[in-house]
C-alpha cells in the first residue's frame, strides 16, 4: 500500500477530515478523493492530508489518554 492511500485510509477514519482539507487546500471535495486515490496529482495536498492525519491522530491519542485517566481517577474513587 502507498503512503497516498494509507493517508487517505487513514483520513476516512476521522469524520469531516477528507471536507476540511479541501477547504484548507481551497479546492473541492472530489478533488482531494480524486488525488488521494491517485486519479490526479498534487503534491502540496498530499502534505497537507499527512499533516491532518498527523493532528488527528495526535487529538485522538490526547483523548484517550484523558478518558483513561478519567477512568483510572473514578474507580480509585469507588474503591475507596
Amino acid at each position: 500500500m502507498e503512503a497516498r492511500e494509507k493517508i487517505y485510509n487513514g483520513l476516512k477514519r476521522h469524520h469531516g477530515s477528507l471536507s476540511e482539507l479541501a477547504k484548507r487546500m481551497n479546492v473541492s471535495d472530489r478533488w482531494v478523493t480524486m488525488v488521494l486515490k491517485g486519479e490526479q496529482s498534487d503534491d502540496n495536498l498530499i502534505l497537507a492530508a499527512a499533516t491532518l492525519w498527523h493532528e488527528r491522530e495526535e487529538a485522538r491519542k490526547n483523548k484517550l489518554e484523558e478518558a483513561k485517566s478519567i477512568a483510572e481517577k473514578a474507580e480509585a474513587l469507588a474503591v475507596s
